[in-house]
């Protein structure tokens, strides 16, 4: 427990050049210590301090395993450490991952974590032109219609969660385009019950923030509903 500490403070203070024998150290374990509850964040702090060529070893297992870590407490706090501080190869990754398992994810309180970053970080990070395509994937997605098997969307269903709602906000802050019709109508029709909720409330609060829909209003009328 203690030399964890030990380490992140090592990783923080020893010279870029001279990080590589953690790495190799580390990177020939990835993804057991990216499980683990301290070890884990010996990584995050690699993730921080050295560049792409010295750890090409150590992503690369990590992006394998996308989905064993993104639903896993400690494993998803490196994803989304390497969402904050990997390239456009590493976002392009987890991007496709997780939409592939996005129905999952959403309603997992780890996996829903993941997410969240994913669409902040495709839409406004340093990278999002880079994967346009794919953030645009994930947002099709979150949006697509029948998504929660009972013929509404699966941004619906998200928004109910008590882990999906939070998803739901940041799809309502980072939608864009076309998206922004779809998010107002299928919302919309979730009125009634998101004033129900603390949760919903926010979605709601969330929608007059960056949608500017005006208080009192109603979003089935936004909608076109």
């Amino acid at each position: 427990m203690h030399a964890n500490f030990v380490l992140q403070r090592a990783i923080e203070v020893t010279p870029q050049d001279g990080l590589d024998f953690i790495v190799d150290e580390i990177q020939k374990h990835a993804v057991y210590v990216c499980l683990h509850r301290y070890a884990s964040r010996s990584v995050q702090r690699l993730l921080e301090r050295c560049v792409a060529s010295q750890l090409e070893v150590l992503v690369g297992h990590i992006v394998r395993n996308i989905d064993r870590l993104a639903s896993h407490p400690f494993g998803s706090n490196v994803l989304r450490h390497l969402l904050r501080h990997g390239g456009a190869w590493e976002l392009r990754n987890i991007l496709v991952s997780m939409t592939d398992n996005v129905a999952e994810l959403a309603l997992d309180r780890c996996g829903s974590l993941v997410l969240e970053k994913c669409v902040q970080v495709a839409t406004t990070g340093p990278y999002a032109q880079a994967v346009g395509q794919e953030r645009d994937g994930l947002m099709r997605a979150l949006l697509r219609e029948g998504g929660c098997g009972s013929g509404g969307s699966m941004l619906q269903r998200i928004a109910l969660d008590r882990y999906g709602n939070y998803v739901a906000q940041r799809v309502v802050e980072c939608s864009r385009g076309g998206e922004v019709a779809l998010v107002e109508k299928q919302l919309g029709h979730l009125e009634a019950d998101l004033r129900k909720s603390a949760t919903g409330r926010h979605i709601l609060s969330c929608m007059r923030r960056h949608l500017g829909v005006r208080r009192g209003r109603s979003f089935q009328a936004v909608g076109g509903a």
